[in-house]
This record gives C-alpha cells, structure tokens and sequence, in this order.
C-alpha cells in the first residue's frame, strides 16, 4: 500500500511544508500457481469478459512445510484484472504457470484476517 501525502504552504513559514495523511492506494495482487485441474481463476476472470462482474473477498494463507499458516491475509472487493496462463512452447521443458493480477479495496494482515470455515464459505476458495 502506499499513502502520498498532502502538502500546504503554510504562508509567512518558509522553512518547511507541512504534510499531513491522505488516502491510501492498494497495489493489485499477483498470485501464481502451476496450472492446475480446477478452472477458478479461468472462470472467475472470464466472466468478467463477459460482462459478469463478480467481486470476491478472499484469504490468502502463506503455508509452511508442514502446511501449517505463516500469515494470513484478507483482500476485500477483489476484481480480476488481468489473467495469463503458460506459455505453450513444445521444445521447452517447463512448468505450466497460471497468473491472475486482482484488483482490491483493502488487505488485512494477521489474526484479525482469518475467518472460521462457515464464514470463508462465500471467499474466494482456490
């Protein structure tokens, strides 16, 4: 997130200006997977192309090896923005990537993002 502040000239003071908080802006989310069997961030975002606007909250959770969360975030009013898949490439030898950019009005970090499972029921599930 960034915040630019907003400046003013105080008037007969010349040595500083003044700054004070404005609104926040939010950068859009990037995640990537390898292509998956499940068709979710294709579905979600091509409904979009098709004039089907679905905003989504979601969790996103940053595991460990044993699977366990690490942290936990909570995006809000998501917007699928921008989807692409792997570059189809017969003589190369890569892992097929997928890559949805979303669009969102908030994030939240912490304990204060996790929902129980009843309440995740309507999230992005992917």
């Amino acid at each position: 997130m960034t915040m630019q502040p907003e400046e003013y000239r105080e008037g007969g003071r010349n040595g500083a200006v003044l700054k004070f908080a404005s609104r926040v802006t939010w950068a859009n989310l990037r995640l990537r997977r390898g292509l998956a069997t499940s068709n979710a961030l294709w579905d979600w975002h091509y409904a979009l192309v098709e004039g089907r606007v679905e905003r989504r909250d979601g969790i996103i959770t940053l595991q460990n090896d044993q699977r366990r969360p690490v942290r936990i975030w909570r995006f809000t009013r998501g917007l699928p923005v921008k989807w692409s898949g792997p570059t189809l490439n017969a003589s190369q030898n890569q892992i097929a990537i997928e890559e949805l950019e979303i669009a969102h009005e908030g994030l939240k970090l912490g304990a204060a993002a996790a929902l129980s499972l009843s309440e995740a029921g309507g999230l992005l599930g992917l």
